[in-house]
């Protein structure tokens, strides 16, 4: 299933990539159809992908992994996941400026592999810790290259 989060990115014709092992390929399918309610237990919602199978590759039961290619923010703020943190239900990021680490709220927006973005709370310009989270508080001293990494725009 799609995560309800992006429910709104997706729509009957979207372009979808579906990986399938055990027919040793890639195949590119379209949305046919969206699910017009969520699954409570995993808060996702199912969709329908219809794929060109005109070789007969693709078995019925097969496994098959699907990606969505979505909408993509250019001017997104990408940090590392292991710079973000959580605290009262608060995502929050230390920033570092002038050897001091700087407790920062902020609003995510889509996770990737290894990177979140932001959507508010910082300019794309900061630099944010990445090491030693749980032993910062606002306004420690901190050195620059063992726990900050540059938060960029992408």
């Amino acid at each position: 299933g799609v995560p309800e989060s992006y429910i709104s990115e997706i729509a009957p014709g979207k372009t979808v990539e579906v990986t399938v092992d055990a027919a040793n390929g890639t195949f590119i399918g379209k949305i046919t159809r969206i699910s017009p309610s969520s699954t409570p237990e995993s808060h996702s919602v199912d969709i329908e992908v219809a794929v060109a199978n005109a070789n007969h590759a693709l078995k019925p039961g097969y496994f098959a992994e699907s990606k969505i290619i979505l909408n993509v923010n250019p001017a997104g703020i990408l940090i590392p996941t292991e710079a973000l943190y959580m605290f009262a239900g608060v995502d929050k990021v230390f920033t570092i400026k002038d050897d001091k680490a700087f407790e920062k709220k902020v609003k995510l927006g889509r996770r990737f592999v290894d990177r979140i973005e932001i959507k508010s709370g910082l300019s794309g310009d900061e630099m944010v810790a990445i090491s030693n989270i749980s032993q910062l508080y606002d306004g420690i001293g901190v050195k620059k290259p063992d726990t900050a990494q540059k938060s960029r725009k992408e």
